[in-house]
């Protein structure tokens, strides 16, 4: 498939931002395999892009102790 030829900026499989864009969906669907296509693809764009372990923002804290506690 080739580009228009009015298209702007760089080819889609050479853009960065698509590869970044498409690891963070097939991280968040947990979709390995587009995953790792998708950090290939940035290695050999030349990023280094490694695993952040994500804070689970929804799991509930554990109450203090006697803090709702009846007397």
């Amino acid at each position: 498939m080739s580009r228009p030829a009015t298209a702007t900026g760089p080819p889609l499989d050479v853009d960065p931002v698509t590869w970044f864009a498409r690891l963070e969906r097939a991280v968040r669907e947990r979709d390995f395999v587009i995953a790792t296509e998708a950090k290939r693809h940035l290695s050999r764009l030349g990023w280094d892009v490694r695993h952040a372990p994500i804070r689970e923002a929804h799991k509930p804290r554990p109450e203090a102790a006697g803090r709702d506690s009846v007397q």
